[in-house]
């Protein structure tokens, strides 16, 4: 019996379910003409990439996937291909693309290859390359499926600690991303979600830290909303990029005094907020505003001084999301909201005294 989904709750991982009931791969279909057995490679469509009509045929790929007794799914890899992840090791130490590249062409659905070659494309500014890579690499991934590996229920469990499946990972995240830069943040959305769902409990390439600020820019806010509810054990509200989402997101939702009293706590726990989204331009508040928050918090109002975690958590934050603060009079709203909270505890202190 399988384990009740840590996203109950939670809105399935893609809305998109593969048609009659399966998953589609290329197969061989030996068909007659003129009298001729010939064999004719059919593409069927998938979920994850499109195929392009330059990939050679996903046949013999020497990929597969079982079932573990957890209930999880692992990829499996046969001996041959284990034997060119050799030439593989063999093709980087030469510090040659080109011979990444003869490889690919001998097997052309060699996961890490198509991964470490993407790798140097997109650091040499080849991107449409890089990410035609990635996509190869994620539909032979798609080929090898187990039929009952079901990925758009976001009910599927691959666990990071199976090397096998860190291939299928990595190359996930990376198509996410690069959905994102190409200014497609509800597909980047959706595969990050499908990534987060995959080892949630372990999160090991951190998609969770992702999902908030994909949801803002999708107009998904209510996807925000769910996060937290879904995943306890994460503790979400106390990441800085989850608390100033929500208000955020209660705002876009119409929710105003909610999206005030989220902000208000969000402030109230990391200060330093408002020196982080300076830092990026996103606000500009007055230098008396900026004296007195400084003097009412302290070393918590300046990054630098928040501890190496959190200010690293805070610059992040302050540089993804600067952008959404810019947006629809949120920059303004947080300095009014700003300058609201330092009053009343400016109030309280007085009346304390």
């Amino acid at each position: 019996v399988r384990s009740p989904s840590l996203f109950s709750g939670f809105p399935p991982v893609m809305e998109v379910e593969p048609a009659e009931g399966g998953w589609f791969r290329i197969f061989a279909l030996p068909i007659i003409v003129l009298g001729v057995l010939q064999i004719m490679y059919i593409a069927r469509k998938t979920l994850l990439v499109k195929p392009r009509d330059q990939w050679p045929p996903l046949t013999g790929t020497g990929l597969g996937m079982e079932t573990c007794a957890d209930g999880s799914f692992a990829f499996t890899q046969s001996a041959a291909y284990r034997l060119t992840q050799l030439e593989v090791d063999a093709a980087v130490n030469t510090a040659d693309p080109n011979v990444l590249q003869r490889l690919l062409g001998a097997y052309p659905y060699q996961l890490d290859a198509l991964l470490r070659l993407s790798d140097y494309c997109s650091r040499t500014g080849q991107h449409e390359r890089s990410a035609e890579l990635v996509e190869r690499a994620l539909y032979a991934c798609e080929g090898a499926l187990h039929p009952l590996c079901r990925l758009a229920t976001g009910r599927v469990r691959m666990r990071w600690s199976v090397a096998e499946n860190r291939p299928f990972f990595d190359a996930l995240k990376r198509h996410a991303f690069g959905c994102a830069r190409r200014g497609c943040p509800r597909t980047a959305l959706e595969l990050c979600r499908l990534l987060a769902s995959l080892d949630p409990a372990a999160d090991p390439l951190h998609a969770l830290l992702h999902l908030d600020y994909l949801a803002l820019r999708a107009s998904e806010p209510a996807v925000v909303l769910t996060l937290p509810a879904a995943l306890p054990a994460h503790s979400l509200p106390l990441y800085p990029s989850f608390a100033f989402s929500t208000a955020l997101a209660l705002r876009a939702l119409g929710r105003a005094a909610d999206a005030g009293a989220q902000l208000d706590r969000a402030l109230l726990l990391f200060p330093a907020a408002l020196d982080a989204l300076t830092a990026e331009g996103a606000i500009a508040p007055a230098g008396a505003q900026w004296e007195a928050w400084q003097a009412e918090f302290g070393a918590r109002a300046r990054v630098a001084e928040t501890g190496a975690t959190l200010a690293t958590l805070l610059r992040l934050w302050g540089g993804r999301h600067a952008e959404l603060w810019k947006r629809d009079g949120a920059a303004r709203w947080l300095e009014e909201r700003a300058a609201a909270l330092l009053a009343a505890l400016r109030r309280g202190g007085a009346d304390g005294a």
